[in-house]
């Protein structure tokens, strides 16, 4: 009885042994699991620039941001087809009612997803609901940061039509130029120099009357009633 048992015994380990040399297949990652993401918009509406929502998908584990919580979840996918398990996990802090229902409503979007697409120039979206709902981002690495100066006063200008343009330079030793558009998140009170970080980002198939990038605060450095030393006299 004793052998007995001893030689099952030990067939079990070859056995287990023998199973444990054959190579396990690799699986390829999907193309959205190379890089971390940068959410651009819901459904068409833009997302809110700051702080930024991001996501990140690997090894069937999601995590980033909603611009406020921690996101944590699971996911899978087979072609092009792409399931995000519910319940995700988030943290549970208080933030300003734009972001929490940017939260939610990116949250509730992902528990939706049905396929995602990478496109030509590079952008993850991810098709939800009925299939024409969709999330866009962009490629988190794409988000470039800079500093700028921005004067104490608006200048006229001409865009579409008749408006009033920051004055800007791109380096302390630069000339100042005017900027269209603003930077987002940015509150500008005219009589004081600003030194700002910002996020430089590529507009996607931008209108023919609109500019082609976007500024979003990071930070603002510094504020004051007179030029800083770096920009000389004025």
């Amino acid at each position: 009885m004793t052998t007995s048992r001893w030689l099952t015994l030990a067939g079990l380990t070859l056995t287990v042994t023998a199973m444990a040399q054959i190579p396990l297949q690799a699986q390829a990652p999907s193309p959205l699991e190379k890089q971390p993401w940068r959410l651009l918009s819901i459904d068409g509406a833009p997302a809110l620039p700051n702080p930024p929502a991001s996501l990140e998908f690997k090894g069937q584990r999601l995590a980033g941001t909603g611009g406020c919580n921690r996101l944590i979840g699971q996911f899978t996918t087979e072609g092009d087809q792409l399931t995000v398990n519910p319940p995700m996990a988030s943290t549970m802090m208080a933030c300003p009612e734009p972001q929490m229902k940017q939260e939610a409503a990116l949250t509730q979007a992902l528990s939706q997803a049905k396929r995602y697409q990478i496109t030509p120039q590079g952008e993850l979206v991810i098709y939800y609901g009925s299939g024409n709902q969709s999330l866009r981002f962009q490629p988190l690495a794409q988000a470039a940061l800079k500093e700028i100066y921005v004067g104490p006063e608006l200048a006229d200008c001409v865009g579409v039509g008749p408006q009033k343009c920051w004055r800007v330079k791109e380096s302390a030793a630069g000339p100042w130029r005017l900027q269209y558009f603003p930077v987002e998140g940015f509150n500008y009170v005219p009589g004081f120099y600003y030194r700002l970080q910002i996020r430089e980002e590529a507009v996607s198939n931008p209108p023919a009357d609109g500019p082609s990038r976007r500024w979003i605060l990071v930070k603002e450095l510094a504020k004051s009633p007179r030029p800083f030393p770096e920009l000389g006299a004025e």
